[in-house]
């Protein structure tokens, strides 16, 4: 992160994506720099849906702040959205989709 220009920083098209896939209900961050990087070039000039932000340890070997197992815990919360997500598709419970 630290080798990159904040002059060269593009946005993705996110206004598409969220417009062709409605279904995305929560978006994670992988690190700080990441989530800035959205909240200063996208948050605020898009309509956005309603949406779930989350940020997580950079998995950057840079971010040795924290050790891989720390990392690896943080990130189950991905894993636990992303079967909370299916389970509401197919109408499971939720208690029974964690």
């Amino acid at each position: 992160d630290s080798a990159i220009a904040p002059a060269s920083i593009e946005a993705n098209d996110f206004a598409g994506l969220f417009a062709a896939c409605p279904g995305i209900g929560h978006v994670f961050f992988n690190g700080t720099a990441a989530e800035t990087a959205f909240r200063r070039h996208v948050r605020g000039r898009i309509a956005l849906p309603p949406l779930h932000f989350t940020r997580l340890p950079s998995t950057s070997p840079a971010h040795a702040a924290r050790g891989l197992e720390a990392k690896l815990a943080a990130w189950q919360v991905v894993k636990a959205a992303a079967h909370r997500a299916a389970a509401a598709r197919i109408d499971i419970p939720a208690a029974q989709a964690a």
